[in-house]
């Protein structure tokens, strides 16, 4: 994108710049919710990692991005904001360290992350009296351990800076049944 900003293209007034030097990591943030969240907090200031198994997930579920931004991390930086983009699984500790650390050695530090991986992306019934075992793992690693690990693996940051900010995403599906 030359030129133009994303809030020019999509005709958006600018916000106060609260979050200027502040680096935020948001998963699961290549479409949906999590670009939603990484947009707002770069278009307050601060700098964003988006964060995916992959970074070009828009295209799986056709959802369009700002005009000549290829990525999330495009979209990012058309709004002068730094960004890098890291593919990896939130469900793996490995793979959520090895980012973290990638994040601290690019921006040096880490104030905001958003724990947005999740969701009901397994085949078949997500009813608990139906869902076969093997499924009913990969939920909870995908809703609620991919949270934990992120947490355990940023705090040491977080702790060094003496501040950080963490926002769980949920659902409603958590507080409703679907049937027996």
């Amino acid at each position: 994108m030359t030129g133009r900003s994303v809030e020019d293209v999509l005709a958006l007034e600018p916000l106060p710049q609260k979050l200027t030097g502040q680096v935020a990591l948001v998963t699961g943030s290549a479409r949906g919710l999590g670009r939603a969240y990484a947009l707002r907090l770069a278009r307050l200031g601060a700098d964003v990692v988006i964060n995916d198994l992959d970074l070009t997930a828009n295209r799986r579920y056709d959802e369009r991005l700002t005009p000549g931004c290829e990525t999330v991390v495009d979209e990012i930086r058309a709004l002068d904001r730094r960004s890098i983009g890291i593919e990896a699984d939130a469900t793996n500790e490995g793979q959520v360290r090895s980012m973290v650390g990638k994040i601290e050695e690019e921006f040096g530090r880490l104030d905001i992350v958003i724990c947005n991986t999740g969701g009901a992306l397994v085949p078949g019934p997500s009813v608990a009296s139906e869902v076969p075992i093997d499924d009913f793992q990969r939920m909870m690693d995908l809703n609620f351990m991919s949270a934990v690990i992120t947490c355990q693996a940023v705090a040491p940051i977080m702790k060094r800076q003496g501040r950080g900010r963490i926002v769980l995403v949920g659902s409603q599906a958590g507080l409703r049944s679907q049937g027996a």
